[in-house]
């Protein structure tokens, strides 16, 4: 699969056919940087925009969720960040990935991924393996939000001998699961205006009204998990709270309320899981 290259003039036409009118109304592209993230920081710090977008076709730092390495394919995937300025406090910050989470996946779904679904807490997979991630930055003083950098990695055309030996079978692409090219102007522009979708809904309802949707979304739900982060927890994950957390019920039928974390899926919900009658939250 050949690169594709990113065309900001009908980038900008896909955004007005979208309706997309705050996110992407200044872009800037780069050929290689050390992390959209950092870039983003800098444009924020000098006083960017709320919807500045900074795009890469290569990262020398890019990075991800706890600080791991995130592999961009020159000319094969999608490397953004976003500048937001949203009038929140700062404590309520960490919704905005889950926000974002969401808007990736039906952006996804959109291109034709389908089988996309939400990994929690925001990892975006098809059929189990990764398709994009997600990295929120806040910046704050007090308890007042100064702005937050939304980072987004997408596997467009990428194709598995593009990837390190230890990831091909971990991860896959836009372009995998539709089982065709599909162009990046085009994938960009639909994870914009997604974005702005959504978090033109959480600004107006908070995230309780997209959780549902979330819901409906996740592949972790009903599933037997192991949660390692802090105190390490095994139990099925049964719901979701207002807020974000995942609600994991322990083999001693303790529900615990889990905020941050690595998930592992060990295997769906059984009959032999649940006491004749009950039903999964």
């Amino acid at each position: 699969m050949s690169a594709d290259v990113l065309d900001r003039e009908e980038l900008s036409s896909l955004l007005a056919r979208l309706g997309c009118t705050q996110l992407g109304r200044t872009i800037f592209l780069h050929d290689e940087i050390d992390s959209t993230n950092d870039e983003a920081h800098r444009l924020a710090e000098r006083g960017a925009a709320h919807g500045t977008v900074v795009i890469a076709e290569a990262q020398t730092n890019g990075r991800g969720r706890r600080g791991r390495v995130w592999t961009t394919p020159k000319g094969k995937a999608l490397a953004m960040s976003i500048v937001l300025r949203p009038a929140l406090p700062a404590v309520r910050a960490p919704e905005l990935a889950f926000v974002a989470a969401l808007a990736v996946c039906e952006a996804a779904r959109a291109l034709g991924a389908i089988h996309a679904q939400l990994k929690w807490p925001n990892d975006v997979q098809s059929r189990g393996r990764k398709l994009a991630g997600l990295l929120a930055e806040m910046r704050a003083q007090g308890g007042s939000l100064s702005h937050v950098v939304l980072g987004i990695g997408l596997n467009v055309n990428v194709e598995a001998s593009d990837l390190p030996l230890e990831l091909q079978a971990l991860a896959t692409s836009v372009a995998i699961e539709v089982g065709a090219p599909v162009s990046r102007t085009l994938a960009c522009a639909q994870l914009l205006a997604s974005h702005e979708q959504w978090l033109t809904r959480h600004a107006a309802e908070g995230f309780a009204a997209l959780r549902l949707r979330w819901m409906e979304l996740s592949s972790t739900l009903s599933q037997r998990v192991r949660i390692d982060g802090g105190q390490p927890l095994v139990g099925i994950a049964e719901g979701m709270d207002d807020d974000g957390a995942l609600l994991v019920r322990d083999d001693a039928a303790v529900l615990h309320r889990v905020v941050a974390g690595d998930v592992e899926h060990l295997r769906a919900i059984s009959s032999a899981d649940t006491a004749p009658g009950d039903s999964p939250r």
